[in-house]
């Protein structure tokens, strides 16, 4: 197993998060998988500090690590996997930002 981990700007400090940073945790079966997610991941302006770990992150444990939000001390964290964002594992889904521009006559 591989886990994607980045930290979600648009949903940190404020509403359900209050003062705590939110991090997203993308569970992956691959190394391929996980570079997909990464990748994606990047393209995406609410993620940043985007990473792969080959061992559980966050501080989270075997029997806390499952689909849904846990709140740690210093932050949340909202596990993520395929069948909850199917977009992020699809390559090269989130590549192009902006729509592309139509050029006027």
């Amino acid at each position: 197993m591989y886990y994607v981990t980045a930290k979600n700007i648009f949903l940190s400090g404020w509403g359900r998060a209050g003062k705590f940073d939110c991090y997203v945790c993308i569970i992956c079966k691959t190394r391929h998988e996980a570079s997909i997610v990464a990748v994606n991941a990047q393209y995406r302006s609410d993620l940043q500090r985007v990473k792969i770990h080959s061992k559980i992150p966050l501080s989270l444990t075997e029997d806390t690590l499952k689909v849904g939000r846990h709140i740690l001390t210093a932050y949340i964290v909202k596990v993520l996997d395929k069948t909850t964002e199917p977009k992020l594992f699809m390559p090269n889904y989130f590549q192009y930002r902006s729509k592309p521009k139509i050029l006027k006559r």
